[in-house]
């Protein structure tokens, strides 16, 4: 009989694994510079290199895993990108210098990208195909969670326990996640991609697309210095209190926007939710450089997670109106990525900055690019737009 429901055991068992993959993520993102200046002694440019590296490794495993997850089977590519997720993280306990830290989270980025991909790809197989937009958005919330928790949690650790506990935690549930691959049988369709190196190889982004997708990798780099310069500015401002239920009130955001944006955008046009994305966004940031409270911190949550959490949705929603249904999947695929290159290179130019600038600058300055950015789609609109 054919499965008519989204609520199966394989999708709690995906959502379950996907959560904790990106739970691991986002308790390390918001760490990692202030471990590399205090403990290690780098430089904030390399502190933010060693943020945004992770990012750049899972940029290049999401490329290479997308030919080859029909090839090998979703389940096998999962397991090999957990594998390399958990046991890459025992690096951590070894990297005391700036270089053996940038392999290490260079590495563990690649095992992240691999798992990431494999459980997208999974659980778009197992709803049904009448109910994906449903499924999908119920599946996304997994990560939506995990960005509330992981950076609480990150934060509230770092300042109780050593980094090394905090490792500690990040390998035991990811062999958690381990455990449920391996002993989960998962119920997905066994047909395997035609399609030769010869044909793949040029086909890894959509031209369509890459305008969105290039005003994306520049929200991304804005992005950026939130999660990475986070924990550090706060504590320059002596708000570090605030800073940890950060991205409690940004989840909350999130969650409480996206289903109405989604509902305005399909019943109107896009540019009624793009450009009030924008400029929420850029407020956000503005009001975060000038903080000097908690209230302002948690305000400057709020219009950030409206402003990029909308952005979010509604941008790759674009990506995917602009193209024919058989190009989805690419559209989709280009638009994540090169926005992975803007929240990858992000810390490492950003980074180089605060020595020059200061914290709240960079958010200042970051404002400022959220406009022009916005100058540039209402330029291109149609062009964007494919209209």
């Amino acid at each position: 009989m054919k499965q008519t429901s989204i609520w199966t055991k394989d999708f709690f068992t995906i959502s379950f694994i996907n959560f904790i993959i990106y739970l691991v993520y986002y308790l390390l993102i918001v760490i990692i510079a202030e471990y590399s200046m205090t403990e290690i002694g780098a430089s904030p440019s390399q502190a933010g290199l060693a943020s945004g590296i992770f990012i750049i490794g899972a940029l290049i495993a999401r490329m290479l895993t997308g030919i080859k997850i029909n090839q090998y089977g979703e389940k096998k590519v999962l397991l090999i990108g957990l594998i390399i997720y958990s046991f890459m993280g025992l690096g951590y306990f070894f990297a005391h210098h700036i270089f053996t830290l940038l392999i290490v989270r260079f590495i563990h980025g690649f095992g992240f990208g691999i798992a990431s991909v494999a459980t997208g790809t999974m659980v778009a197989k197992i709803i049904p195909a009448n109910k994906r937009g449903e499924g999908i958005g119920f599946y996304t919330l997994s990560t939506t969670l995990a960005s509330a928790v992981g950076p609480l949690l990150g934060i509230f650790l770092i300042h109780r326990y050593s980094f090394n506990h905090l490792i500690g935690l990040a390998v035991s549930v990811l062999l958690l996640a381990l455990i449920a691959t391996l002993v989960t049988k998962f119920s997905l369709p066994t047909k395997h991609s035609s399609e030769t190196p010869q044909t793949k190889k040029h086909h890894f982004f959509e031209k369509k697309v890459l305008l969105i997708s290039f005003i994306g990798a520049c929200m991304g780099i804005a992005y950026s210095s939130i999660v990475s310069f986070i924990s550090p500015y706060t504590a320059d401002i002596n708000l570090s209190k605030a800073g940890s239920l950060f991205f409690i009130v940004y989840s909350l955001a999130i969650l409480c926007s996206r289903p109405i944006a989604g509902y305005i955008m399909d019943r109107y046009n896009e540019n009624i939710i793009m450009i009030p994305s924008f400029l929420l966004f850029s407020l956000g940031l503005y009001v975060f450089s000038a903080a000097s409270s908690a209230i302002a911190i948690f305000v400057a949550a709020a219009f950030i997670g409206i402003g990029f959490g909308t952005f979010f949705s509604s941008s790759q929603t674009i990506a995917i109106k602009s193209v024919s249904e058989e190009r989805i999947g690419l559209a989709t695929s280009t638009f994540l990525a090169i926005m992975d290159i803007g929240v990858g290179v992000g810390p490492f130019v950003l980074g180089g900055l605060v020595t020059m600038t200061g914290y709240r600058n960079i958010y200042l300055l970051m404002a400022f690019l959220i406009l022009v950015i916005l100058a540039f789609y209402l330029i291109f609109n149609k062009k964007i737009l494919n209209k």
